[in-house]
């Protein structure tokens, strides 16, 4: 928890630690989402917006670095962004002047 706060106070520019400023894994995520649990395709999906997701948050919501760490196309990302309705918009981390 002392890392993940030391973590936070260093990307932090401002009084404030915001969401985005602790690690990906101890973020909230975006909405819940209640697929039906015997649904395969479902829950590929689910994995595969996670994952992404989690990407896009380490990467500051930038495609091209969400693909070299996943080990996929960025032409994928994209696809997988659409299909699966993410906003890659919201992940990238505001920039103070």
């Amino acid at each position: 928890m002392e890392n993940c706060i030391e973590h936070a106070v260093l990307l932090t520019h401002d009084d404030v630690i915001h969401g985005y400023s602790l690690p990906p894994t101890l973020q909230m995520p975006d909405r819940v989402d209640k697929a039906s649990p015997g649904r395969f395709k479902q829950r590929i999906e689910l994995i595969e917006r996670d994952l992404i997701i989690d990407a896009l948050k380490r990467s500051s919501g930038n495609v091209n670095a969400a693909a070299r760490e996943m080990g996929i196309t960025p032409r994928m990302v994209h696809y997988k962004i659409q299909k699966l309705g993410i906003d890659n918009q919201t992940y990238k981390i505001p920039q103070n002047k």
